[in-house]
């Protein structure tokens, strides 16, 4: 099994320790899984709110070396790099488990698009504001999708996507971020986390899922193909 993490910010912080247990200790634990972290940014020191790391340096590098420390089992790889249109195809590749934390429509679309060329992968993205947020599940089996891509006409903030991703930043933007709650980013997690579970239980029954944590409120969507 190989699944991709791309983009080590808050989400990420908060699946990665479900993902390592359920694969290492669940009953879906299989003989080889490599799990391969993806982000070109570094962690900072104002981000340790809803961020942990044991040291300064590059996200993914960073999480991968702690984790291997602390699960061996699993093979734990990083890639120091922005997801972008050149590099994409090298990174998600036919039969890949795809989580996508990043934060931002344009990465969110480079990825969805590069799924959408593969004959089978399954890709999961989250992302939250403040008190809420949404995951949506992209599964492609067999050249066909059975489920919409994450840029849909039910997403034109993605098909469509006005922000920059993150190699087109400069400093100063990357430095900058809207404000989030680890708590949110808690739940996106757990929710992208509950849909692999039940994608590899051959239960999944939505496109989407929106969470609320004021409300305690998750509501699941399945989204007309037509």
């Amino acid at each position: 099994m190989k699944i991709k993490v791309i983009g080590i910010g808050g989400g990420a912080e908060w699946l990665l320790p479900l993902l390592r247990m359920y694969l290492e200790y669940g009953p879906a634990k299989t003989e080889s899984v490599e799990i391969t972290l993806v982000d070109g940014k570094q962690y900072a020191e104002k981000k340790r709110d809803r961020q942990s790391f044991h040291r300064l340096g590059n996200k993914a590098e960073v999480k991968a070396e702690y984790f291997r420390e602390l699960c061996p089992k699993i093979t734990w790889k990083s890639l120091d790099m922005y997801v972008t249109e050149k590099n994409i195809s090298r990174i998600v590749r036919e039969n890949d488990f795809v989580f996508c934390c990043v934060d931002n429509h344009k990465s969110r679309k480079v990825i969805s698009d590069r799924t959408e060329e593969l004959e089978n992968a399954v890709l999961f993205s989250g992302g939250n504001e403040m008190t809420d947020g949404n995951i949506q599940v992209f599964i492609r089996k067999d050249g066909e999708n059975v489920t919409l891509p994450l840029a849909s006409k039910y997403h034109e903030e993605i098909l469509y996507p006005r922000d920059k991703s993150p190699d087109e930043m400069s400093c100063e933007e990357l430095g900058e971020s809207e404000p989030q709650l680890c708590l949110a980013n808690n739940m996106i997690a757990t929710l992208m986390a509950n849909a692999f579970y039940g994608y590899l239980e051959g239960k999944n029954s939505y496109d989407e899922a929106y969470m609320d944590i004021i409300m305690n409120a998750v509501r699941p969507i399945n989204r007309s193909r037509t």
